[in-house]
C-alpha cells in the first residue's frame, strides 16, 4: 500500500508540474525569448533537481527517484511549451508572410 501511495502521488505530481511548465511557458514567457532556446528546459530541470533533491531525501512518501521524474516532467513542460511557442511563430509568419 506505502507503494502505491508513492507512486500515485509522483504521478500525479510529475502530470501537475509538465502541465503547470507548458502552460506557464506557453502563457507568461511568450515574449521571452530566452523561452525559445533549446537548452533552457535541461537547465529548468536541472534547477528542480536542486531543489527537490534536499527535499525528497526529507519526505517519508517520496525518494530520489520521484524528484527525478519532477524534474524530467518540468524540463518535459518548459520544452513542450517552447515548441507551442516556435509552431506559433511559424504559423504567424507564414500567415503573414
Amino acid at each position: 500500500m506505502f507503494a502505491f501511495i508513492s507512486l500515485v502521488l509522483t504521478l500525479s505530481v510529475v502530470y501537475y508540474g509538465y502541465t503547470t511548465a507548458r502552460r506557464f511557458v506557453r502563457d507568461r514567457l511568450r515574449f521571452v525569448e530566452g523561452a525559445r532556446k533549446p537548452h533552457i528546459p535541461f537547465v529548468v530541470a536541472f534547477a528542480v533537481l536542486a531543489i527537490t533533491v534536499p527535499i525528497a531525501v526529507l519526505l517519508p512518501f517520496v525518494g530520489v527517484g520521484s524528484a527525478l521524474a519532477l524534474g524530467i516532467g518540468i524540463g518535459a513542460g518548459v520544452a513542450a511549451g517552447g515548441r507551442d511557442l516556435r509552431r506559433e511563430d511559424a504559423g504567424a509568419m507564414i500567415v503573414r508572410g
